[in-house]
């Protein structure tokens, strides 16, 4: 199966390619999603012709993120930028207790 991705975050699809079946869905999706809604199509073609076109619908009901998990994927996605923020944090402290014992 080969996969090829669009933009990723939020309103990036990705496609899916298998033995003439294709799933088109985004890589990404906000919440909440209530079960059922559509998330994106699987087309099946047999012998080049498409065969059929479905929808994928949620399988269950996922909940808005709160903020400790929002906190999380930031973290997450974004661990060279928390890195220098914590290398600058702790290099003030550093200075600035350096200049106290003086």
């Amino acid at each position: 199966m080969s996969q090829q991705a669009g933009a990723g975050h939020n309103g990036g699809t990705s496609q899916l390619q298998h033995d003439g079946e294709a799933v088109r869905a985004p890589a990404e999706v906000e919440g909440p999603v209530g079960r059922g809604a559509v998330l994106g199509r699987a087309v099946v073609s047999v012998g080049g012709m498409r065969a059929a076109t479905v929808p994928l619908r949620a399988g269950r009901a996922v909940p808005e993120a709160g903020a400790l998990e929002r906190a999380r994927s930031f973290v997450e996605g974004n661990p060279g930028w928390i890195a220098l923020a914590l290398l600058g944090i702790l290099s003030a402290v550093a200075l600035l207790m350096r200049r106290r014992s003086r």
